[in-house]
């Protein structure tokens, strides 16, 4: 019986440090996948900005078609750390103008 005990005692010490562990390394690993997604997502609007930049310089097809892509991918970008409202995206309801840009209005 005590090496019965013992194992039981040992299994639940090193699953009460792994449980205590856990939360911090996924806390820690949620925040490093936000960190990521809101670079990408910086990362594509600054695409989108040139894109639109060389759009108003020398509206074409060509132009156009590169800005509607840009376009994609950064609200693809956004919609992937969407859920996460704080900072930045929440002053003066970036979200809602990002979303129905170019008609901020949703018309």
């Amino acid at each position: 019986m005590p090496l019965k005990h013992l194992f039981t005692t040992l299994v639940a010490a090193t699953l009460s440090t792994a449980a205590l562990a856990e939360p911090s390394a996924s806390l820690d690993r949620w925040h490093a996948d936000i960190g990521q997604g809101y670079r990408q997502l910086a990362g594509a609007s600054e695409q989108l900005a040139s894109a639109a930049d060389a759009y108003c310089t020398a509206p074409g097809q060509a132009s156009r078609a590169q800005l509607l892509a840009r376009w994609r991918e950064a609200f693809l970008a956004w919609q992937a750390v969407r859920f996460v409202d704080f900072g930045p995206v929440e002053q003066d309801s970036l979200a809602w103008q990002f979303q129905f840009w170019p008609d901020p209005k949703n018309l």
